[in-house]
């Protein structure tokens, strides 16, 4: 696991009324587009496009021939393997099905915090004990449905990773 701390300077950056919303130099965004364009842009010194690349067929950010994928918080592990039921079987074979197919192969988990996106990068392995540790099943909206999402705090979520980096 790696970390690194990422300025968020030249970024003019407005709160919407919507929770998880963001007009970043005047484009409308949510949290998770919004982590991708400053980890693309600041990190890898790409020019950020929006795009929905399904986890199976591509990376959110492909950089010196590695594809990224890119998490934050509230963020859903795919929309593309749902489950009936809650069940820890459940949980465990969607984390399984998305290990087995997803292109990436490293990820990037971004929190913001005072003026900075601070960024912890994980192999497939260290990302496989994250989603084991933190992710949670949740019921996909209008549907009886459950898929995995982190839904924990940014405290708790940096305090499991600096505990990791410790080891």
């Amino acid at each position: 696991m790696k970390k690194s701390v990422v300025s968020l300077n030249g970024y003019e950056i407005v709160k919407g009324q919507k929770s998880g919303s963001f007009l970043v130099n005047g484009r409308a965004v949510n949290r998770g587009e919004f982590v991708e364009m400053v980890l693309t842009e600041k990190m890898f010194g790409q020019v950020w496009h929006k795009d929905h690349i399904a986890y199976n067929e591509g990376s959110d950010i492909d950089a010196y021939g590695i594809g990224y994928s890119v998490k934050s918080a509230k963020a859903s592990l795919t929309e593309k393997i749902l489950r009936d039921d809650m069940s820890e079987n459940s949980r465990q074979s969607i984390i399984a099905e998305y290990l087995e197919n997803v292109a990436s192969q490293k990820f990037l988990y971004g929190i913001e915090i005072s003026g900075e996106m601070v960024v912890y990068e994980m192999d497939k392995k260290e990302f496989a004990e994250f989603l084991q540790d933190m992710w949670t099943m949740d019921k996909q909206s209008g549907k009886n449905q459950y898929k995995l999402r982190i839904r924990r705090a940014d405290t708790k979520v940096i305090q499991y990773f600096e505990n990791l980096l410790e080891r």
